[in-house]
């Protein structure tokens, strides 16, 4: 069995692009771990929490704790479990020497503050832990009872309260007061202190037999409160009042610490709709990203193109208000309507900045690439950077001849840098690869990669230049109000550089363009006091 690579990739990412000429170096760890998710700290240094396999022959596995320095390497370590397989798989902070991980815990044993007796064979229950700085566990938790619980998210509000959502079918133990039905998934929602002290559980009811589960992400607003995306067909109890739009729509649920509901919205259209990442930004406005099945509705665009006689799952991302209601709607993905390449996208990891918006997803193998651009394996890591109104700016395909996964982007110095952690069955695009079992002496690696790209600065010399015209055919006019001197280049949207000269004390330079294919591309000026670009499209 082929082990697993776990990667680690920084890319710099600039306002203009994100570039494909891909490097890599390689922090050699320990073969038997998964990172399910990271935690960056203002030092520089990152937290990562996920599993450690104990036993290959059972395949039972430890939760851990991670300190990463800036270059990556692990500073400390930290293991927690029982008997039985646990892991971590998400982590939050509460303060500079407090931080929250939500995981799963088949143990009752060991480091397992159960509140269960025993657990029946396999199955696994909510385990919720609190750590120091030093990755100590300081105490932890249980919800649930069986393999029918899971916890999707946990997230704090300001109040130091955390919100810990997440789906069951069960009656008996910490869900003992569910009023739903044992056989219908449902979506409960738990309030606890920083001292991991119970305060309460509500269940989103309804009637027998209408399912509804929460999804990735939760978020909280600035006054405390959870933003909850369900993902649900049910249309009674806590969800009537809405009109069921498709086979399954997506709610957002606005819940204060005290239980109340202030307000829910529903979303979806003729078919099929599915809530992924939700983040809120510093102007309470929430970004919603999700997949659809819909050919209708409030997630459909006329940016896609389709064959309407196949079915499409389409990646969307939606940004609202603060109360939930939608200021606009991107959906992305193209279809060969000869060839009828259908390939279906899910969006899995957003993260945003002040000026960029970035959405993380595998893509799979096509036949006719076209916008997914080219294969390098069975499943590639497939990243869209978008501008804050969600229109695409830049699409980066990459990956080895195996298959890829990205679990999680972040960004970094004000999105300057994205973090992508992931895993991977194969080399990356332009780096180094192991021997055929994907491994080096025993061992595995992480690959940290970077494409090399033009940084855009502000003009810090005030000075103002135009291009004329722009849209242009192929010949531009690049005009400047006093003299420049300096570099003058051209980039494609990939980050390659396409033409560059150097001008002395000039105030204009005519560029002919005409070998360039239609697109949008880069002019950059620098020199030891300018550093500033402009775009230009060419229509020939």
């Amino acid at each position: 069995m082929k082990n697993l690579i776990l990667l680690i990739i920084l890319i710099y990412c600039s306002s203009l692009s994100i570039a494909q000429n891909i490097h890599s170096y390689r922090v050699q760890c320990d073969s038997t771990y998964l990172i399910r998710s990271i935690l960056p700290k203002s030092n520089g240094t990152f937290l990562a929490v996920g599993s450690d396999v104990t036993d290959f022959s059972t395949q039972n596995q430890n939760g851990f704790v991670a300190l990463f320095d800036s270059n990556y390497n692990i500073i400390w370590k930290r293991e927690y479990g029982g008997t039985e397989s646990d892991f971590f798989e998400d982590i939050k902070r509460i303060n500079d020497n407090r931080f929250a991980i939500l995981g799963e815990s088949g143990s009752t044993d060991g480091d397992v503050n159960s509140s269960f007796p025993i657990l029946p064979p396999t199955a696994t229950a909510v385990w919720v832990s609190i750590v120091d700085s030093n990755g100590n566990l300081i105490r932890n938790t249980t919800y649930g009872y069986g393999g029918n619980t899971d916890g999707k998210s946990i997230v704090i509000n300001q109040n130091g309260y955390i919100y810990l959502s997440g789906g069951t079918v069960w009656k008996v133990g910490d869900f003992i007061n569910n009023p739903n039905d044992m056989f219908t998934p449902q979506t409960y929602i738990a309030l606890m202190d920083t001292s991991l002290n119970k305060k309460w559980i509500k269940y989103l009811n309804c009637l027998y037999g209408e399912p509804n589960v929460p999804q990735m992400t939760s978020a909280i607003n600035n006054n405390g409160n959870l933003i909850l995306p369900v993902y649900a067909s049910s249309v009674s109890g806590d969800f009537s009042g809405t009109t069921s739009l498709g086979s399954a729509d997506i709610l957002l649920f606005c819940i204060d610490t005290s239980q109340n509901i202030l307000w829910k919205k529903r979303y979806g259209g003729n078919d099929l709709d599915v809530p992924k990442i939700i983040i809120i930004d510093s102007y309470q406005n929430i970004f919603l990203m999700g997949s659809s099945s819909s050919k209708t509705g409030d997630f459909f665009t006329n940016e896609l193109e389709f064959d309407p006689n196949y079915p499409i799952t389409y990646p969307f991302l939606s940004k609202m208000d603060s109360i939930g209601n939608i200021i606009w709607n991107h959906a992305y993905g193209k279809w060969d309507t000869t060839g009828h390449n259908k390939v279906q996208t899910t969006f899995i990891s957003m993260t945003i900045s002040e000026s960029k918006i970035w959405l993380g997803s595998s893509v799979i193998k096509t036949d006719n690439q076209g916008w997914y651009e080219t294969n390098y394996g069975k499943h590639d890591f497939w990243i869209l950077q978008c501008d804050t109104s969600g229109i695409l700016e830049n699409k980066l395909r990459f990956g080895g001849p195996e298959e890829d996964w990205i679990y999680n982007l972040t960004a970094l110095n004000k999105g300057e840098k994205v973090l992508l952690q992931g895993g991977t069955l194969g080399g990356a695009k332009n780096s180094f690869y192991c021997d055929t079992n994907y491994t080096v002496d025993g061992k595995c690696y992480e690959l940290v990669l970077w494409p090399t790209g033009i940084k855009e600065v502000k003009n810090e010399n005030s000075i103002e230049w135009s291009i004329v015209p722009n849209p242009s055919n192929g010949t531009i006019r690049v005009q400047f109000d006093k003299s420049y001197s300096g570099v003058i280049s051209i980039y494609g949207s990939g980050g390659i550089s396409l033409y560059e000269t150097i001008l002395k004390r000039d105030k204009k330079i005519d560029i002919d363009l005409h070998s360039l294919s239609n697109g949008v591309y880069y002019i950059v000026l620098k020199n030891e006091k300018v550093y500033t670009s402009k775009k230009i499209i060419i229509v020939h």
